[in-house]
């Protein structure tokens, strides 16, 4: 990866769309998405998962220093945990993706990010679609008006896979 974008992604905006897994939190913050505080924020339904984790209580009385090595200390106990695993990484690229349609009057080369986003996730075959310099496919329209109807249109579909996953009523 060659981490060309990098942001960190708030716990309230993250919990609002995904139920996040022991491994995608793990990921999420070796990865930089996310900071000690949302990791540990997040992780309260996982916590048997990452028993050295500070409760948000504990943290309240911690200096930013104590907070990041109690937080390293968690993650690195979950030594077994793959962060090159593909399927893992996808719900950091579309928790990024949805924050950056969010957010996309205020950034400045708002496809040219996207594009690095593309290769920091390595190319997925699923974000072609909205990638400026790749012809849109077949029957599709060309220009940024239909590229962005592509990217909701991927973020819609993914959203509703993320907020059904484990749900047991919805298949």
């Amino acid at each position: 990866m060659n981490d060309l974008v990098r942001f960190t992604i708030p716990a309230g905006f993250i919990s609002s769309r995904v139920a996040l897994t022991t491994e995608e939190l793990v990921c999420g913050y070796r990865k930089g998405w996310l900071s000690p505080a949302a990791l540990a924020e997040l992780a309260r339904d996982v916590s048997a998962d990452l028993p050295d984790l500070p409760t948000e209580e504990e943290m309240l009385y911690l200096l930013p220093s104590e907070v990041e090595e109690k937080v390293g200390t968690a993650v690195s106990a979950r030594d077994d945990v793959d962060c090159a695993d593909p399927e893992i990484g996808k719900v950091w690229g579309y928790l990024a993706l949805a924050q950056l349609n969010e957010r996309r009057d205020t950034i400045s080369g708002f496809w040219d990010v996207i594009e690095m986003m593309w290769s920091d996730l390595g190319y997925p075959e699923e974000m072609e679609p909205f990638i400026y310099h790749i012809p849109p496919p077949p029957g599709e329209e060309f220009g940024e008006p239909a590229m962005l109807r592509r990217l909701e249109s991927y973020l819609s579909e993914w959203a509703d896979w993320y907020r059904t996953r484990g749900d047991s009523s919805s298949g």
